[in-house]
Formats: C-alpha cells, sequence, structure tokens
C-alpha cells in the first residue's frame, strides 16, 4: 500500500472518529454530567466519574473488537458475500 494512500485511510478514520465522538459521545458525557455528577462534588469526584466513563466505553469497544474479529477469523467470506455485508452496514450508517 501507498503512503498516500495509507495517509487517505488514517485522515478519514480520525474525522469520522472525530465526528462521532462529537455526535454520540458528547452528547452522552453531557446528559451523564448533567443528572450524575452533583455541582457540589469536588474536582477529584468529578474526574474520576468521567475515567471511570471512559475506561468502561474503551473496555466495551475493545470487548465488542475482539469479538467480531475472532468471528472474522474463523468465518470467510466470498466477495459477493462481503459485497452484500459492506452494502448492508452502509445503509444502517
Amino acid at each position: 500500500m501507498e503512503t498516500t494512500q495509507l495517509i487517505t485511510i488514517a485522515t478519514i478514520a480520525f474525522l469520522g472518529a472525530f465526528g462521532h465522538c462529537i455526535g454520540m459521545c458528547g452528547g452522552i458525557v453531557i446528559a451523564y454530567s448533567s443528572t450524575k455528577i452533583d455541582t457540589k462534588d469536588t474536582r477529584f469526584k468529578k474526574y474520576i466519574s468521567h475515567i471511570i466513563y471512559s475506561l468502561g466505553r474503551v473496555t466495551t469497544y475493545t470487548i465488542i473488537g475482539a469479538v467480531f474479529g475472532a468471528i472474522g477469523r474463523v468465518i470467510a467470506f466470498t466477495p459477493s458475500t462481503k459485497g452484500v455485508l459492506f452494502l448492508f452496514t452502509g445503509i444502517l450508517m
């Protein structure tokens, strides 16, 4: 793979992830912060709450990725099946 392709892939992945974080994770954190974290709490408790949330999020994504990675190693898809799955995933997104 050429360097320009890798840079393009990395840029698209970063921009997609950035938009996802602002759109979904940002809203969840704001909702969580406004209802679960009291304004009278110490800064330490607020930091711990956010760290626990982030660790849970990252751990969940890691486990889901590992499960689907393991499934992908076991199941071999034909090119036509991959095309149908990509199309289906694109429609869902």
